[in-house]
């Protein structure tokens, strides 16, 4: 790679990100201390969707409505922050028991916590009547809910409860955080680069949300290549985030395998 910019973004000394996506607040639901996870150009089936999601910070799952009202605002703003073209996210709905039996009704569902269902969002002509199709999306297309096999591959909407987070909210994108200067290397290695940033008291950049993608290949897109906070150390496909963040946003450029690849991540403008 020929670069030399290197991007930083302010080290959280009081604060954690959790890679929240958005949070119930900017829909303006009273009562609730929720946040909420759409899950990343990742995609998953239904068991490990359901696994990312118990996997996040404090109390967390597939996202499970109390209300109509939460359910409608909290699906608008999914898609509104939806980070790719995937038109279908797991919920957390479940059959009350198996196997299903025909015809498949709503009525054979529950929430993953067993509680009933109140309200009713499937889409026309679902449930499908077909008993082996037991896990349970939202599906962007049909603007409801429809039923799959929990084998097929779908994005994931998970629900954090805030009050079992350890420290404030998660912080939501901030373009003041983003630094970058030329660095002393005419072409720095992914550990020069992390150096000079923690020379200068900040972290490689991380990436959040779709919003912090576009705001640096807009604002930064004549730097054609960054390295950022990214790195796989041993397993392929184990990414993490070099400062702790949690996020669990990935845009990889097409051909990119990540499943099978190891190593430091560059961020292309190209």
């Amino acid at each position: 790679f020929i670069f030399n910019i290197t991007v930083c973004k302010k080290k959280k000394c009081n604060n954690i990100n959790y890679g929240v996506l958005f949070d119930l607040h900017t829909v303006q639901i009273a009562g609730s201390s929720k946040f909420y996870v759409r899950g990343s150009s990742m995609t998953f089936n239904f068991n490990a969707g359901n696994q990312f999601c118990l996997g996040l910070p404090g109390r967390s799952r597939l996202f499970i409505p109390r209300s109509a009202e939460e359910h409608d605002a909290v699906i608008s703003k999914a898609i509104e922050n939806q980070l790719d073209f995937i038109p279908a996210f797991w919920i957390g709905l479940k059959p009350i028991s198996l196997p299903l039996t025909s015809p498949v009704t709503s009525n054979q569902f529950i929430w993953l916590d067993d509680s009933a269902l109140t309200f009713d969002r499937w889409a026309p002509n679902e449930p499908t009547d077909d008993v082996a199709l037991k896990a349970v999306f939202y599906d962007q297309n049909a603007a409801g809910w429809a039923n799959f096999g929990e084998a097929f591959i779908a994005d994931v909407l998970c629900e954090i409860d805030s009050s079992s987070l350890p420290l404030p909210a998660p912080l939501h994108n901030d373009e003041k955080d983003i630094t970058y200067f030329t660095t002393t290397f005419e072409s720095p290695t992914w550990h020069q680069a992390k150096a000079q940033c923690e020379e200068k008291g900040l972290d490689l950049v991380t990436f959040r949300c779709r919003n912090d993608n576009l705001f640096l290949s807009a604002n930064l897109a004549e730097l054609r290549k960054i390295w950022i906070g990214l790195i796989s150390d041993t397993t392929p496909g184990k990414f993490r985030w070099i400062n702790g963040d949690k996020s669990p946003y990935r845009k990889w450029c097409n051909g990119v395998n990540p499943s099978a690849s190891t190593g430091c991540v560059v961020f292309s403008m190209e």
